[in-house]
């Protein structure tokens, strides 16, 4: 039998929407449940005392989660998205009706925009400069490279998205550095830390256009099961989070937009909730393609990587409050210079360790006190 203690009282609940600023009624979460958005609550017999109403542990959660997707958007059904892909539980059902949508949304524009040479669409693309963008993304490009060079950039995305982008490795590795810029991530192929060079190289435009040209993104949701759909979800949001995590963390040594990591994160956070499912399917395609299968993996084992860089700057900001006169070799300046060079890294880790022989008691209460950080000490 279920523990109680695991349970949540409705009024605890409506309790806790309040003191975060959210004024909840009972009817309000009865609507919610009955579409979907909250688990199903039971009733509890208190014998004389009549009963009380519960709901699953984490509901309350959930329902300021809610509330929250609430101010900026009113639609149950992209509410309901929402809070499934910030990885709340949600009827799938209901999830798979949005991605649905949204994938015939999708297939229906490649089929539109796959006649480029068109006189409509290159109309369409060459007014693209003052048009008015509700995406955030195209409107942050356009800032980025001006609204001549807009019409260019997303000719080259809509040949892609459809499968008809086909250029000389050199040409494609032009094009595709034009469209880092657009996107924020020209950092990506031009910093380095110490040895190690930077994460974008060459050009991956004409295997991605290869990919897009065979996807049907309604078939890969038909074949896509409950569990692998919750998996690529939690796989997919737990790698490219971690990426921005960190690209706040190297944003902070390095100045901003440092390696391109946080440019990552801004697009996933910018990207419209329609497109989201785009992101999700693309990403279980590429998992079930044997060409991207590896790349994809690599991915995923990073994020451990990420969580321990994460964990240890966390570890640091921690220690500079508690021990201040830590600060100094802990400073962003000493930091990047240990990421930088091999051989200021080895002069910082004796700065380090003399460093704990001088405040050893200090040190070692730190570390007793948060043993949450004894993974990144070591």
């Amino acid at each position: 039998m279920k523990d109680l203690n695991e349970d949540e009282d409705k009024k605890n609940i409506l309790a806790m929407a309040k003191s975060r600023g959210y004024n909840v009624s009972s009817d309000q979460l009865n609507r919610w449940h009955r579409v979907g958005l909250l688990p199903r609550p039971r009733q509890v017999l208190l014998g004389r005392r009549g009963s009380k109403t519960v709901y699953p542990d984490g509901s309350a959660d959930q329902v300021i989660e809610i509330c929250r997707i609430h101010e900026k958007e009113r639609r149950l059904a992209y509410v309901a998205w929402q809070l499934w892909w910030n990885g709340f539980e949600v009827k799938l059902g209901t999830v798979r009706d949005f991605i649905q949508r949204s994938a015939k949304t999708i297939d229906e524009g490649r089929r539109k925009y796959y006649w480029l040479n068109s006189e409509t669409v290159k109309r369409e693309i060459e007014a693209s400069g003052e048009a008015r963008f509700e995406n955030k993304v195209i409107r942050k490009a356009r800032k980025r490279i001006g609204k001549s060079r807009l019409p260019s950039f997303l000719e080259t995305m809509l040949a892609v998205a459809t499968g008809q982008y086909s250029k000389e490795s050199s040409e494609a590795q032009s094009d595709q550095m034009d469209l880092e810029k657009a996107l924020g991530l020209e950092n990506a192929r031009e910093q380095r830390i110490g040895t190690i060079g930077p994460w974008l190289s060459g050009e991956q435009l004409n295997d991605i256009s290869e990919i897009f040209g065979k996807l049907n993104f309604s078939a890969i949701l038909s074949d896509t099961t409950d569990d692998e759909l919750i998996q690529a979800r939690d796989e997919f949001r737990a790698v490219f989070d971690s990426l921005g995590s960190v690209g706040q963390v190297m944003d902070k040594t390095f100045g901003k937009a440092a390696f391109g990591f946080s440019a990552v994160g801004g697009l996933l956070q910018n990207t419209p909730a329609t497109f989201q499912p785009l992101l999700l399917l693309f990403w279980i395609a590429c998992r079930k393609n044997k060409d991207t299968e590896e790349s994809a993996k690599l991915l995923v084992e990073n994020k451990y990587k990420c969580a321990t860089l994460i964990s240890l700057d966390k570890a640091f900001e921690t220690m500079k409050t508690e021990i201040p006169d830590i600060a100094a070799i802990l400073s962003p300046k000493k930091m990047k210079a240990r990421m930088r060079s091999p051989k200021a890294g080895e002069k910082h880790l004796e700065e380090m360790k003399q460093f704990y022989t001088e405040h050893q008691k200090e040190m070692d209460g730190f570390l007793e006190k948060h043993p949450e950080f004894r993974l990144a000490e070591d």
